[in-house]
């Protein structure tokens, strides 16, 4: 997992699936670059991401609780910028897609329809 810490911001690149078969490494890994940075600002960096199980969500939701302020995750592509508002996680992190004139936390159809994807 790719990181880097700037003037006391550590951003962390998401590789290109967070699902049940990584979550954990991916949480373990999260949280040991942030236990070496205390008190720096977290900013996910979702531009390789092109997926995120229930299980990457739950990763999020715990960094979310673990550090202060804001939990921004940018460059967020269409995909799962779908997941995050149909979670309601977009209500929660500050999402910021890599298209500026995407919708966050509301349907962007207005449908109200979820595709469900299921890992085999």
């Amino acid at each position: 997992m790719n990181h880097s810490l700037q003037d006391n911001t550590l951003t962390i690149l998401l590789d290109k699936r967070v699902d049940i078969k990584n979550a954990d490494q991916v949480e373990e890994e999260i949280f040991k670059l942030v236990g070496e940075a205390p008190g720096a600002s977290v900013v996910i960096d979702a531009s390789e991401l092109e997926y995120i199980s229930s299980a990457g969500l739950r990763v999020l939701l715990k960094l979310k609780k673990k550090v202060e302020g804001e939990l921004p995750i940018v460059h967020v592509c269409p995909a799962v910028n779908e997941i995050l508002t149909a979670t309601g996680f977009s209500k929660i992190l500050d999402v910021h897609p890599e298209d500026p004139d995407a919708k966050v936390g509301d349907w962007a159809d207005g449908s109200g329809k979820i595709e469900v994807v299921v890992d085999v």
